[in-house]
């Protein structure tokens, strides 16, 4: 029997895989409108308001296109660091996203409570801690059906931080798409987004974990605590994350 943190270990490999795999399945579609697009104004003679309607259709297709590349780009690059240490404080971090998200939050109907006490410094740079707990939230957000209560805390375990967001269960009537799912476009945006928070924990020597339940699904994240002194910065940083 598979170890439950290797059985996690292979099913996150997995996503990964299947997740570039769907992203340039997704790119093939753009790629053969936006050729047969093309070629067809080209081989034929056409009113300037066809000319225009393929030139329209041909933009659209392109846009698509830079956004699938650029998707997976930064899913390849997310676990890079610059090989630099780093200390950054989750428990700021973590503020910050929340009062950057409380206006999501309220007009989807939605309540984030926070419970979180001192400073809680990490070993990732500031900027990727800010855009994986931005994710992870903003994924909650999108998974939580009105009128929920989104709890969040930040805690310090033995050499380890914790973040920990819980999401109530949807009603079986207004059940939207798991996060584990495959799906439409913005199914693919949702597992991307997680998955580029995963690998960006990763990276750091953390974790991250999914733990779906009949009442309630957790996401789980660890990140082992810094206790580096900081160095000078060379420039001026930001005064939450940093």
């Amino acid at each position: 029997m598979i170890a439950p943190v290797f059985d996690d270990e292979i099913a996150a490999n997995c996503e990964y895989q299947n997740l570039l795999a769907d992203l340039f399945h997704a790119l093939s579609q753009p790629l053969t409108t936006l050729q047969l697009c093309l070629s067809g104004s080209l081989q034929k003679p056409q009113s300037a308001e066809g000319y225009r309607r393929d030139l329209r259709m041909a933009l659209r297709e392109a846009k698509t296109v830079v956004s699938l590349i650029t998707a997976i780009r930064e899913l390849l690059a997310c676990g890079a660091g610059n090989g630099q240490p780093h200390k950054s404080d989750l428990s700021a971090c973590v503020r910050e996203v929340v009062d950057d998200l409380l206006p999501v939050a309220k007009s989807a109907g939605l309540q984030l409570s926070l419970t979180c006490r001192g400073s809680c410094h990490v070993k990732l740079e500031a900027s990727r801690l800010r855009q994986g707990v931005f994710y992870v939230i903003e994924s909650a957000l999108n998974h939580s059906r009105r009128g929920s209560e989104i709890g969040i805390w930040v805690t310090q375990e033995g050499s380890d931080s914790g973040l920990t967001i819980r999401i109530p269960a949807l009603l079986r009537k207004n059940r939207r798409v798991p996060l584990k799912s495959v799906g439409t476009a913005s199914d693919l945006r949702q597992r991307l987004t997680l998955a580029i928070a995963r690998h960006t924990f990763e990276s750091a020597a953390g974790s991250f974990r999914i733990r779906q339940g009949p009442r309630q699904t957790t996401l789980i994240i660890r990140l082992p605590r810094s206790h580096q002194e900081p160095a000078l910065p060379l420039a001026s940083s930001s005064q939450r994350c940093g």
